[in-house]
């Protein structure tokens, strides 16, 4: 049951996270057409990912260790905000600058927001309607919000091309 929850989850995760991935990639390779690919080998940027890394696993664990004490809202709260932001932010703003940055985490909030939402759907349609149910309902959640949003990403791309 656990393994099938993880994997709903991960998923959920992935399809909400995709119109921030999305605009995270189109940024850097924008940014770096010039360059090559990005972290081109070189030892600076090999250790520079790693001390990211490294700092965002201690972010993680303090949350982990936290949770027993600040409760499972506040814990989702804590896991999911500040990780996945202060990761990105980490790692992009060295590459792609300050300005680059702040764009791809304001639309990495539409991303997250569909994701709190498949998530209170999970929740609602697994205590009313059992675990199977409730997953493929927090599934379609996410699959419908993404869609949504790339439609109207393409509708406004569309407006814009014929003005």
């Amino acid at each position: 049951m656990f393994g099938k929850l993880a994997a709903f989850l991960l998923v959920c995760a992935l399809c909400s996270s995709g119109p921030a991935y999305s605009q995270t990639l189109h940024v850097i390779s924008v940014a770096d057409s010039n360059d090559g690919p990005i972290g081109a080998g070189t030892a600076a940027n090999s250790k520079a990912l790693q001390s990211y890394a490294s700092l965002v696993a201690t972010l993680v664990a303090a949350v982990v260790t936290l949770s027993g004490r600040v409760g499972p809202s506040i814990s989702g709260i804590l896991a999911l905000f500040p990780a996945v932001f202060s990761s990105m932010i980490l790692v992009l703003h060295p590459r792609i600058g300050g300005p680059a940055t702040a764009a791809v985490m304001a639309n990495s909030a539409w991303g997250l927001m569909g994701f709190g939402l498949a998530i209170a759907v999970l929740h609602v349609g697994a205590l009313y309607l059992g675990s199977a149910a409730g997953l493929s309902l927090g599934l379609a959640t996410c699959v419908c919000w993404n869609l949504t949003l790339w439609q109207i990403g393409r509708r406004k791309a569309r407006l814009a091309k014929a003005a």
